[in-house]
């Protein structure tokens, strides 16, 4: 008896300890928790249809949630991405409009670093590109980046294609008229909003901005 006896105290003292391990884990769960549901929508480029007063926009838009607690732990923490999708808008710098071309969906493997662009024009629709990484919980971005050709057509109407014609048109960052350009416009974009110049030497004015509450690119109301 005496013997069993020695030989169950240390016995039951690695299983306490397991014990307390275990309840110590599980005390903390609760506090590895996320913040409320939010949405925020920015810009990422514009790019102008030549010899017109039109251009395209592409925004990135996401819903997610922030860490809170040990989700902190140790740098602050990845914020949980809920949705994510890329909006473009084809808008009027005479007419102040804006209108929602296409959404598309952040497609699989883009889950790090997910970004569209408008690349340039063709005749009746715009070209774009997104790109991003794949995501791994346990080791952040993997794999080389991953990248989707779209042609977006002014209908709204999108199919996602191999190959870029050689006909695209890219956008121009020079502040002069180009050989054959008859209508002037040259847009500037930030993270919140569109500055448009309709006459070459005109100082750029703030034209369209992020509705963050909607999640929409809305022409600046003039009073």
């Amino acid at each position: 008896m005496d013997r069993v006896s020695a030989h169950a105290g240390p016995v039951s003292g690695v299983r306490q300890g397991r014990l307390a391990t275990a309840l110590v884990f599980i005390a903390s769960l609760p506090a590895c928790t996320y913040g409320p549901v939010r949405e925020v929508t920015r810009i990422e480029n514009a790019d102008e249809r030549f010899n017109t007063r039109t251009f395209a926009v592409a925004l990135n838009w996401q819903r997610f949630r922030d860490p809170t607690g040990l989700s902190q732990f140790p740098d602050g923490g990845s914020r949980r991405v809920l949705e994510q999708a890329a909006l473009f808008y084809l808008c009027d710098a005479e007419s102040s409009s804006a209108r929602l071309l296409a959404r598309i969906p952040r497609p699989k493997g883009m889950e790090s670093g997910f970004s569209p662009w408008i690349i340039g024009w063709g005749d009746d629709c715009i070209y774009v590109k997104v790109t991003g990484r794949r995501y791994s919980w346990r080791r952040g971005a993997v794999g080389g980046l991953n990248l989707w050709h779209y042609r977006i057509g002014l209908d709204g109407s999108y199919a996602r294609i191999t190959d870029l014609p050689d006909s695209v048109r890219l956008g121009t960052e020079t502040g002069i008229y180009l050989p054959g350009e008859r209508t002037f416009l040259r847009v500037g974009a930030a993270t919140d909003s569109i500055d448009v110049t309709l006459e070459p030497g005109e100082p750029r004015r703030r034209a369209f901005g992020v509705n963050q509450a909607r999640g929409t690119l809305e022409p600046v109301r003039r009073g």
